[in-house]
């Protein structure tokens, strides 16, 4: 496992990498019957550690899964699976994916896949906007189901990131985050009656900033200078181009944003 970026813990034991036959052989792989969460560690710190726990019970709740992990006791065994980590390496910035599902015979695995993060996620050059309205019937905002497959074949067709719409030309969200927009006054955030995903960067990486929901149409976005992109683990990215169309004043505007971000993870976070 030394000589490997991503370290890989299955049921709270470390393995070399996940056995095949694992995947072929569980509902989460067969049907994405599984739930999971994605945290930063960052300095050694794990960052919306209890919204991302919160989350992950509540995916569960919602799959009716008899008997899963308590979040307790998941968070104890990250924090197991880091110190035995720290102990090979000096890397103290981590993607950590927390994975629940079930295998044939109906027993929980709970996955855990540490892989190195980036210091700092560049800037967007370029968003291209599709119609693919998400139409989840289901709370969304404490959920996080496997569930993106179509999106990330847009992502691999298009070579680009992509910002969702729904067949009416509303903006949803980004591929794997929330997204929001500057008109020189106030910042605003999609409102969608598809179900728009809010994940934990948005609803709580961003407070103390004035943000206002409204609908937004992908015509009116030349009305915009910065647009931003959010999400709990790589933080804040400034968007340069949706469509082509530039957004001027992301680079400038990212850098306050990202302060307001970055003081509310700490706030938010637990040592490892």
């Amino acid at each position: 496992m030394a000589n490997t970026i991503d370290y890989y813990f299955l049921n709270g034991k470390s393995v070399q990498s996940v056995p095949a036959s694992l995947a072929f052989s569980n509902t989460g792989f067969l049907w994405s019957q599984s739930a999971f969460t994605t945290v930063a560690i960052k300095n050694g710190e794990m960052l919306f550690y209890k919204e991302h726990m919160d989350r992950l019970e509540s995916s569960n709740e919602w799959l009716l899964v008899k008997n899963p992990p308590k979040k307790e006791e998941v968070l104890k065994s990250i924090i197991e699976a880091y110190q035995e980590i720290r102990n090979q390496t000096q890397i103290l910035n981590w993607r950590l994916r927390v994975t629940v599902f079930k295998d044939l015979i109906g027993e929980m695995n709970t996955l855990f896949t540490f892989s190195k993060s980036l210091e700092n996620s560049p800037p967007l050059e370029n968003l291209t906007t599709v119609e693919l309205p998400l139409k989840r019937n289901y709370k969304s905002e404490g959920i996080k189901l496997a569930d993106y497959g179509e999106t990330f074949r847009l992502k691999e067709k298009l070579q680009s990131e992509i910002l969702l719409c729904d067949e009416l030309g509303f903006v949803s969200e980004a591929s794997v985050g929330n997204i929001i927009f500057f008109n020189g006054v106030e910042w605003h955030t999609p409102e969608n009656e598809a179900a728009i995903f809010k994940g934990i960067g948005l609803s709580y990486g961003l407070e103390g900033l004035k943000l206002k929901e409204t609908k937004i149409h992908r015509d009116s976005l030349v009305q915009y200078q910065a647009a931003m992109f959010i999400n709990s683990v790589r933080g804040v990215v400034p968007i340069l181009k949706i469509d082509g169309l530039l957004f001027n004043s992301s680079l400038q505007m990212g850098e306050k944003i990202m302060k307001i971000f970055n003081e509310n993870s700490v706030k938010r976070s637990c040592s490892l």
